[in-house]
């Protein structure tokens, strides 16, 4: 995703972030009334948020800036935007992890929380006997599981 940032004196105005109308609207769904009043916000302005604004692509469009664009502008003048990345995601129990060094994003991974892999793994390797259907997966699983350790020692130096 490209992040495009237009400035206007001391103000920064964020472009629409491509496809930040199209996240939120699946994100918030049919749940517009409950966000606006759970935001103190009009359920109409929350309806704006999730369609476009008007832009090249959707020249008639009528949604306006909306928080994840502001979100954007905020973290694209900050000095260390991971901390306000990594305080989100914490308050949904997660955490935010940077790119490896060297990551060109085409080499097809994509970052996963591997606790529940190694889990299963572990699971499926204590089980005695197993299923042809729970061997193929034991072999996904530790082919998965074996390949993002060496990545993590790769990236560590190892």
């Amino acid at each position: 995703m490209t992040v495009r940032i237009l400035r206007r004196g001391a103000c920064i105005v964020p472009a629409c972030v491509e496809g930040s109308w199209r996240v939120l609207d699946e994100a918030i769904g049919r749940m517009r009334r409950v966000v606006a009043h759970s935001v103190g916000r009009a359920e109409s302005l929350v309806g704006r948020w999730c369609i476009p604004p008007p832009s090249r692509e959707f020249p008639s469009g009528s949604g306006c800036t909306n928080p994840l664009d502001v979100l954007v502008g905020v973290l694209g003048e900050c000095e260390r935007p991971e901390l306000v990345l990594e305080w989100v995601c914490g308050q949904f129990k997660g955490h935010f992890v940077t790119e490896p060094a060297g990551y060109d994003g085409l080499c097809g991974w994509e970052f996963v929380d591997m606790k529940p892999r190694v889990k299963e793994l572990a699971g499926l390797i204590g089980k005695g006997h197993r299923s042809v259907d729970e061997e193929t997966r034991l072999r996904v699983l530790a082919l998965e599981v074996g390949a993002w350790l060496v990545m993590v020692g790769r990236q560590n130096g190892g």
